[in-house]
């Protein structure tokens, strides 16, 4: 057991609130610099001391090497990390880990620490909550998108099999648009990207993937990875990668690893991997209600998703 799981969870009350949905459902929630998780998730000490290493990740100290992979939740962060793993390893091993052990938001600054150097770290933080020593550095980093359709459907299952939401998918869909369900509300963390690749980021090397490029050419954008990470691996290898790193093949290993330790939160986080799976949830209204706001939030906006 982490000796941390001892310590006493302190937070505000005042950051607490309930999160309703139109069936009925609710969820406790706490706003942690307006980043939001469920009380549950909080006290379950899934992860221990979460208020302080929200509040204090824009503190942690950066190496020159360090590389972060950023992205919404639901997005393609397991995937992309896999991926970058075995790049800079030179080989096509699965990593025992699962990229939580790396992730900003959920380690100490001693636990990172101990990471040995290029450190592939990752979140699912603001731009503004990323340390500030990452500009200064400039330091690499890989922001994945993903059509937030899908993301929709894949973020409420996530929500209802590993945090227990209650909700059916036709109540999640509107909270989903217009408030924060987990961390962020997507609408809000695709703009401030938007923003901060203009401003606070504007002279950080960002390597922009799109989920969908890299389902439908895994080679030409794992090179793309590859290329930006300075690595200089032959085409054999990133054919080896795109093999290994397909889908349903990563998901098949990952998960045969995930179960021989029992890790249980791994065992739901790979679920279809397809584009356009959002067309089995949506309703037709409920689709057109999502492009009239997503067109409404994204004005002017110069991301572009691929819908199916």
């Amino acid at each position: 057991m982490d000796s941390r799981d001892n310590e006493e969870i302190i937070y505000d009350q005042k950051d607490v609130y309930s999160l309703h949905f139109p069936d009925g459902t609710s969820e406790s929630m706490i706003s942690i610099d307006e980043t939001h998780f469920s009380m549950d998730f909080l006290l379950e000490r899934k992860v221990p001391n979460l208020v302080p290493l929200i509040r204090n990740a824009w503190k942690l100290p950066c190496r020159k090497d360090d590389i972060f992979i950023c992205a919404f939740m639901k997005a393609g962060t397991h995937w992309v990390w896999e991926i970058c793993k075995m790049l800079l390893s030179g080989t096509t091993n699965y990593d025992p880990d699962s990229k939580e052990k790396f992730m900003l938001e959920f380690r100490t600054t001693e636990q990172l620490d101990s990471v040995a150097s290029p450190r592939l770290l990752n979140t699912h933080l603001l731009p503004r909550q990323l340390p500030t020593s990452l500009q200064n550095n400039q330091n690499k980093v890989i922001l994945i998108q993903r059509n937030p359709k899908d993301i929709a459907v894949s973020h409420y299952h996530h929500l209802t099999k590993l945090h227990y939401y209650k909700c059916s998918f036709s109540a999640y869909l509107p909270v989903f648009l217009n408030k924060a369900t987990l961390f962020h509300n997507w609408f809000d963390y695709t703009n401030a990207w938007e923003e901060a690749l203009s401003s606070i980021y504007k002279d950080t090397p960002i390597l922009q993937l799109y989920y969908e490029d890299l389902q439908r050419d895994g080679l030409k954008n794992i090179r793309r990875i590859s290329d930006f990470l300075e690595l200089g691996r032959d085409e054999d290898f990133i054919r080896q990668v795109n093999t290994c790193c397909g889908f349903d093949e990563m998901k098949h290993n990952k998960l045969a690893m995930a179960k021989a330790r029992n890790d249980q939160m791994q065992t739901v986080m790979y679920r279809k991997g397809k584009i356009g799976d959002w067309k089995n949830w949506f309703t037709v209204t409920e689709s057109e209600k999502f492009d009239n706001i997503y067109h409404s939030r994204m004005k002017g906006s110069n991301f572009s998703y691929t819908w199916e």
